[in-house]
């Protein structure tokens, strides 16, 4: 049998063995992104496909591995979808009633974001969780229980994935990219809210560069040697117009910690309501310019 995916998951592992023995009908597994969420509710699925928990050995761990497992059924927000519609819902309905293929008749079903599920697509839901087909097992994923309709939450054994400590995530980094030193990896942490995975993603792709380039722009504003107009423009042609907000959302939490004061909760208060109002339409240039008033003008305590 194979442990858990990460270091940090092995509490929560040795629980799941007891778990996975006689599983429940459906499990609420919550956790934030960049914590291997996605990777232990994957290992989860495996270990109930698998005859031996989850050994990576046999037919059905390499069916796995290969996205080929036919009763295995994974569902998320449809490629262009901001949600996941009703009609996604009544076809994993028809399927998790099907004859499963595999000898001892188990079937499993990760559904993750679950907060991704609109009204009709969560009563639609709702319906086979009231009567679950015998020996299938829901997996629902999400990081915000709150935004899951309660009625679902009431029909769900709850799990909470763990979160590593900063020494925990710090070790697996270094292992994971030894090109970088222990001082860039705790900054990294630190602008990725502590989440290791997020972290090798983003200096894999260049995040280090981006947040040099956007480090000095910031020191260049604070010191009234750049103008914020400027600076706006500059990242509404990021990639992804968010990141250097969620870079400055990060600084603003350390300063916070380190100086509690009251421009500081301000300033976080602006770049969420920018945050959220960017998910939609609203205007890119506009709403950075905000923000950046606010980190160069916003008063001092």
């Amino acid at each position: 049998m194979s442990g858990a995916p990460l270091p940090w998951q092995q509490g929560f592992w040795q629980q799941w063995q007891a778990y996975r023995r006689q599983p429940a009908h459906a499990y609420l597994l919550m956790g934030e992104q960049g914590m291997g969420v996605d990777e232990l509710a994957q290992a989860m699925a495996r270990s109930l496909l698998c005859p031996a928990g989850g050994c990576g050995q046999c037919a059905a761990c390499h069916q796995f591995a290969a996205g080929t497992h036919a009763d295995f059924y994974q569902q998320t927000v449809p490629e262009g979808k901001r949600d996941i519609p009703v009609e996604a819902i009544r076809t994993l309905n028809e399927w998790v009633v099907e004859t499963a293929h595999a000898a001892d008749g188990h079937k499993v079903v990760w559904l993750h974001p679950v907060e991704a599920l609109n009204e009709a697509s969560a009563n639609a839901l709702l319906k086979t969780l009231e009567e679950p087909p015998p020996r299938t097992t829901f997996i629902l994923q999400g990081a915000h229980v709150g935004q899951v309709l309660p009625t679902i939450r009431s029909r769900c054994q709850h799990l909470h994935a763990p979160r590593p400590s900063q020494a925990a995530a710090l070790a697996w980094l270094q292992e994971q990219l030894p090109d970088y030193g222990a001082d860039q990896l705790q900054r990294a942490l630190m602008l990725q809210f502590g989440a290791p995975l997020a972290v090798v993603a983003w200096l894999n792709q260049g995040g280090w560069q981006r947040y040099e380039h956007w480090r000095q722009q910031m020191n260049a504003l604070a010191q009234g040697r750049q103008d914020l107009v400027q600076v706006a423009s500059d990242w509404a042609g990021w990639m992804d117009v968010t990141e250097p907000l969620r870079l400055l959302l990060a600084w603003s939490a350390q300063q916070l910690r380190q100086s509690p004061q009251l421009r500081w909760h301000r300033l976080q208060q602006v770049i969420v309501e920018a945050l959220a109002a960017l998910a939609g339409s609203a205007n890119k240039q506009l709403m950075l310019e905000q923000v950046l008033v606010e980190f160069v003008y916003g008063k001092q305590d």
